[in-house]
């Protein structure tokens, strides 16, 4: 199986697991940052993967975690304050 197709189902299960989190209505700190490092962690597939950026030098791929850093750290924030 080729790499890019074992990313693909991976990012697949991992968006099921965060829609399963989100139905069943679970709450808590715990869970929000579990969803942030499994977002965290999905972004990174695809950055790596599938925008081609795994073998490229650490200034792009820092622009990259730069902004996902802005957004989840935004939003963490948006949830502790709310």
């Amino acid at each position: 199986m080729k790499r890019c197709t074992q990313i693909w189902i991976a990012l697949i299960f991992l968006t099921i697991l965060t829609l399963f989190i989100g139905e069943t209505g679970l709450q808590g700190k715990a869970i929000i940052l579990t969803l942030l490092g499994v977002t965290f962690l999905k972004a990174q597939m695809i950055v790596d993967y599938f925008m081609g950026l795994r073998n490229v030098r650490w200034f792009w791929r820092i622009i990259m975690f730069s902004w996902l850093f802005l957004v989840l750290g935004l939003i963490s924030v948006a949830f502790l304050k709310g």
